[in-house]
């Protein structure tokens, strides 16, 4: 079984702060019989600056996250650059 829609939100700037975010769920997932699919999660990063700041990478289960310049949620279309069309 996997876990379907679930987000993770973080605030902070420390990259090390959201992968300890992705790291702490793993005991959740060993009770419930379950897991995340590493192959199904993004990550984006909300900023209006032009230039992005140096790339982070996340881990899940030994795999690396993509990163998502929009994602769709719950019916709501998201913009790392919080543009609120498709243009």
């Amino acid at each position: 079984m996997f876990v379907d829609n679930t987000v993770i939100y973080n605030t902070s700037y420390n990259p090390q702060k959201l992968q300890d975010d992705l790291n702490a769920p793993q005991s959740w997932e060993t009770s419930w019989k379950m897991e995340f699919n590493p192959l199904k999660c993004e990550y984006m990063n909300f900023s209006r600056k032009r230039t992005k700041g140096a790339e982070s990478q996340y881990i899940l289960h030994n795999v690396q996250i993509t990163e998502a310049d929009g994602v769709r949620y719950l019916g709501v279309k998201l913009e790392s650059s919080f543009r609120w069309n498709d243009n």
